[in-house]
């Protein structure tokens, strides 16, 4: 995902580029992101090159009710900004800013690596609680059997038994 953009960098602010991405593979110390497609839409500004676009691409994950494994679509919107090394090649008339480590950056090169921005995007976009159906019943929390598969012969208690003092009590008594 690393496009050269010292083309762009040269021409007016205004200028475009257009890429589409398709059957990415992005593998990262957090996980893996399959089937990775994109359509980005580059632009020249005076200081930087803004990035726009779709991307969607599979992850797996883990059912969080049963815990198995979940192969998920994800979808999001990237808009960011990344500031060339070569700062020489933009026409700002305000000079280059002090960056912090976290900007993008174009390197030396003036390659521009969309990985990070993809990775970001794709991994705010997972469900904080992914499920593999809607209807997925979970694991019962005495002996671990998946109930998706059948019932277990747990005796189920209605009442945690820490709370059984205060269905005991009378309502308005205290």
């Amino acid at each position: 995902m690393i496009f050269n953009v010292s083309g762009l960098m040269m021409e007016p602010t205004g200028a475009t580029r257009r890429y589409r991405l398709e059957s990415e593979i992005l593998e990262t110390e957090y996980g893996d992101f399959d089937e990775i497609a994109m359509e980005a839409r580059l632009l020249r500004t005076d200081r930087t090159v803004l990035v726009t676009g779709t991307v969607s691409g599979i992850a797996d994950e883990a059912c969080a009710r049963c815990l198995e494994p979940v192969r998920l679509r994800l979808e999001a919107v990237i808009e960011e900004e990344y500031y060339p090394f070569n700062a020489d090649l933009m026409d700002s008339q305000f000079g280059l800013v002090e960056l912090e480590d976290q900007v993008f950056r174009i390197d030396e090169r003036n390659d521009l690596d969309l990985s990070e921005a993809v990775r970001q995007a794709l991994t705010g976009s997972i469900p904080i609680a992914p499920l593999c159906r809607p209807e997925c019943k979970g694991l019962c929390p005495n002996c671990s059997a998946d109930r998706n598969a059948g019932n277990c012969h747990c005796q189920e208690s209605p009442i945690d038994p820490r709370w059984s003092a205060l269905v005991s009590a009378e309502p308005g008594r205290n």
